[in-house]
């Protein structure tokens, strides 16, 4: 594999599965991570960082570049979003072609993770490894991170804005607590206007059962209007 261009790479890859509840999921980390290995000379210094999206994962790789601006290489892979929503990017950054940023991103596609970048920076010790030392060098580098952090089970949500009468507060809010609905945003006025974060599975049943609740009186909201969180 060769690096992939500039430009937003979409795939298909299957990032998410059901629960024990049926509930759609995709793995992650939560928090940043570093480690180092040392082979015939060379250092491989590691960072696993958190990743929403493809311009938050650019800052990353500018900020890494800028602070190891000395390193003979700084490779990285990322992967975010999940099913057809997914991007990703790999680059060997100086290195012989495949022998860097494909053997990080296989381990990100091998592992399940999504929403992460990974960076692999090498200080040359003077012994070349040749692309199958590099392979392995690049690879174990990103085990060793990420076996230091925790990897985390999140659920796939789809914003829902909506505004209702007050008379039916209460029985919508029973419902949005049985859908698992995480309530973002809440406002007051005429009406009372929800943004939720609804499980992608429950998401248009939640729709009808509060359309009929309501008597079709519930009035949905453009997404973009509110916050979606993620």
């Amino acid at each position: 594999m060769s690096d992939i261009p500039e430009q937003t790479q979409s795939t298909n890859m299957e990032t998410s599965e059901p629960d024990s509840s049926g509930s759609l999921f995709y793995r992650t980390i939560t928090h940043s991570g570093k480690a180092g290995i040392k082979i015939k000379g060379s250092r491989f210094i590691a960072h696993a960082e958190p990743a929403f999206d493809e311009e938050q994962c650019k800052h990353l790789i500018g900020r890494y570049q800028k602070c190891y601006h000395d390193a003979s290489h700084v490779c990285f892979a990322y992967r975010t979003g999940v099913g057809d929503r997914s991007a990703y990017r790999f680059s060997d950054a100086g290195e012989p072609a495949g022998s860097a940023g494909a053997p990080i991103f296989k381990v990100i596609e091998g592992t399940g993770l999504t929403n992460v970048i990974i960076l692999v920076i090498r200080y040359f010790g003077g012994t070349k490894l040749g692309i199958g030392g590099l392979v392995r060098a690049y690879t174990d580098a990103t085990r060793t991170v990420l076996a230091s952090i925790e990897t985390v089970k999140k659920i796939i949500t789809k914003p829902l804005h909506f505004q209702i009468e007050y008379d039916v507060f209460k029985p919508v809010l029973r419902e949005l607590s049985a859908k698992h609905a995480e309530i973002t945003e809440q406002n007051y006025a005429d009406k009372i206007v929800f943004h939720v974060s609804v499980p992608i599975n429950s998401w248009m049943l939640l729709k009808n059962n509060l359309t009929n609740m309501t008597s079709g009186k519930v009035e949905f909201l453009p997404l973009h209007e509110g916050k979606t969180g993620r």
